[in-house]
């Protein structure tokens, strides 16, 4: 005899914009790169993001996972001034992002299987902040449409799947914000 859990699911899986809080947060690998994938709640642990460690060329910091504790507001411990700069500490502990609140962008990825193509909803790896503000850095509403206009500019160059219910990525993405048209 077995028992299972039975999902209540009312997640939305709607392609666009989705303002979510993260409920877990994990450091890995895949092709020994450093990864962080995240969940969000209300979603299955198999519907996660993951953001892939990158260092800028010059100065060998790493920027995208530090990009993801930024947008989320999370982790910040102190901020610095160096040659009229503004840097930040960050406590880059996984559990700084759990709770916090983040814009991510769900698009339908074909998949075939048994010989027939089949969408399914992913969560893009770039995200976008929300509307904050912290003694570093603050986000107002077009500070966060200008951050998901260029997440959407960076899936159309180079996302794999689709951001329109025809199967072609369109360059005007329909967002949660915004009246759906189906």
């Amino acid at each position: 005899m077995r028992t299972i859990t039975l999902f209540e699911n009312s997640a939305d899986y709607t392609i666009g914009w989705h303002e979510l809080t993260i409920a877990t947060a994990k450091y890995g690998k895949s092709n020994d790169t450093p990864v962080l994938d995240v969940t969000f709640e209300g979603y299955p642990d198999n519907f996660n993001m993951r953001t892939w460690a990158k260092h800028n060329e010059k100065t060998n910091e790493e920027w995208r996972i530090a990009r993801l504790f930024r947008f989320a507001n999370a982790g910040i411990t102190e901020v610095l001034e160096e040659d009229g700069k503004k840097r930040i500490a960050l406590n880059d502990d996984a559990d700084q992002l759990v709770g916090k609140r983040l814009n991510v962008l769900f698009y339908k990825e074909p998949v075939v299987i048994g010989g027939e193509e089949k969408q399914y909803s992913r969560v893009y790896s770039t995200p976008a902040p929300t509307v904050f503000s912290n003694p570093a850095e603050s986000y107002d509403e077009d500070a966060v449409r200008r951050f998901k206009t260029r997440a959407e500019e960076q899936f159309a160059n180079y996302g794999k799947g689709t951001l329109s219910t025809n199967g072609t990525t369109d360059k005007k993405l329909v967002t949660a914000d915004n009246d759906l048209p189906f």
